[in-house]
């Protein structure tokens, strides 16, 4: 009896902890969300991040260029090395995320209804020159 107890009260569990995993994680909104994601070593990447089973972005794309060159997006399939469309993150090494507004002209180039040379307005990214955003501290 107390066996039966016992083994229909870790059934619950594991069906409560995979409902959890399913409602964080995402898996049932119908609306793919894009998120930027700033890490340590000063790379700016934007796609759509997963934090089940650990924490990853997949539609990857990137900041790329710099002083004088200007700066535009690209997507992490077209670099040179080939690499799949996934980056597993180190929690440790990420600065900040925040998700993008579905109203960003970013949205756009991520959800491949405008390539990023089509743009007829890029996405500003200029912003002030001390640095990026950091977190409030608690």
């Amino acid at each position: 009896m107390v066996k039966g107890i016992f083994i229909g009260l870790i059934g619950a569990i594991v069906i409560l902890l995979v409902t959890v995993a399913v409602f964080a994680t995402g898996v049932l909104s119908q609306e793919k969300t894009y998120s930027a994601v700033y890490m340590e070593t000063g790379d700016l990447y934007f796609g759509e991040l997963h934090k089940f089973p650990s924490l990853y972005l997949t539609n990857v794309w990137y900041l790329q260029g710099g002083a004088g060159a200007g700066v535009t997006v690209s997507q992490l399939t077209e670099s040179l090395w080939g690499p799949t469309d996934k980056i597993r993150l180190n929690r440790d090494k990420i600065v900040w995320t925040t998700t993008i507004a579905s109203t960003s002209q970013l949205i756009d180039i991520l959800k491949g209804r405008v390539a990023p040379e089509q743009s007829s307005q890029a996405p500003s990214l200029q912003g002030p020159t001390q640095g990026p955003p950091t977190a409030p501290e608690e």
